[in-house]
């Protein structure tokens, strides 16, 4: 009996209100997914890629001069 009454009621806002049922679903959902995605993947032999660069590295030798790409001979 209780059951039945909480299926309609969820049918009901399922119907008249869909945004905030699937926001609660989505809610609900969502500290499972994270209690279990994290350990399959490892199971899986998922690794964490390297970090991306943040900046380029400066080579350890004399900086050559340019020549051919002046702007000032205009």
């Amino acid at each position: 009996m209780v059951f039945s009454r909480t299926f309609n009621y969820l049918k009901y806002n399922l119907y008249h209100y869909p945004v905030i049922v699937t926001s609660f679903a989505i809610s609900l959902a969502a500290p499972v997914l994270v209690l279990g995605v994290y350990p399959v993947r490892r199971e899986m032999g998922y690794t964490r890629p390297l970090p991306t660069p943040t900046r380029v590295p400066i080579p350890d030798r004399a900086r050559e001069a340019l020549a051919g790409f002046d702007d000032d001979a205009a």
